[in-house]
C-alpha cells in the first residue's frame, strides 16, 4: 500500500495512534510538555527525563510523530 491508497482508502481515519499502541513511552500530555518545553531543556535533557531516544524527541518536536497531538 503506497501513502495515496493509505489516503484515499480511510485506513488513514482507523489507523492506530499514540497510547493504542502497547509499547507507547509517551502519551499525549508528554507529548504537549514536550513541544512546548517550558523549562528551556535541550533535546537530550528532555530525552532523558521522558525515557526516550533523542531522534524521538527530534520527530515529536518537527511533528514527524505524534501529529495528531496539537
Amino acid at each position: 500500500m503506497n501513502r495515496a491508497d493509505y489516503l484515499s482508502g480511510g485506513a488513514y481515519l482507523t489507523a492506530r495512534r499514540g497510547t493504542e499502541f502497547p509499547g507507547a513511552k509517551l502519551d499525549e500530555d508528554k507529548v504537549r510538555w514536550c513541544r512546548r518545553n517550558p523549562d528551556g531543556l535541550t533535546r537530550r535533557q528532555k530525552a532523558r527525563v521522558l525515557g526516550v531516544s533523542e531522534s524521538l524527541i527530534e520527530k515529536v518536536d518537527s511533528y514527524e510523530r505524534w501529529g495528531h497531538v496539537v
